[in-house]
């Protein structure tokens, strides 16, 4: 990506956007791919203009996140890259086990 980061998901991520696309569906099938594809170029975004989100280290180190549209982006920003590991709802608590290395694809 020029003069930008580059992004990937982990396998848990794509399984929550997944399960996300899923529960939105079951009211509004349209609203739940506009969901999925508003929430892609976001990340897109996060890493074309290398958005650096607020550190999350006391879950795991490097973390970072970016809350967007209910929910929070949780990713590792590196190496001109954005890995993005997981997307919860905004209220959805969270534990340092929902990210140690094994949680992670």
């Amino acid at each position: 990506m020029k003069d930008g980061w580059t992004f990937s998901y982990s396998e848990t991520a794509l399984r929550g956007l997944a399960s996300i696309y899923r529960y939105i569906a079951e009211q509004n099938p349209d609203a739940a791919s506009r969901f999925i594809v508003d929430i892609d170029h976001k990340i897109s975004a996060l890493a074309h203009n290398k958005v650096r989100g607020a550190p999350r280290d006391w879950l795991h180190q490097g973390l970072r996140v970016f809350p967007y549209k209910e929910r929070c982006i949780y990713f590792i920003a590196q190496h001109h890259q954005i890995r993005v590991i997981r997307v919860l709802h905004g209220r959805q608590n969270v534990t340092p086990d929902m990210f140690a290395p094994n949680a992670e694809d």
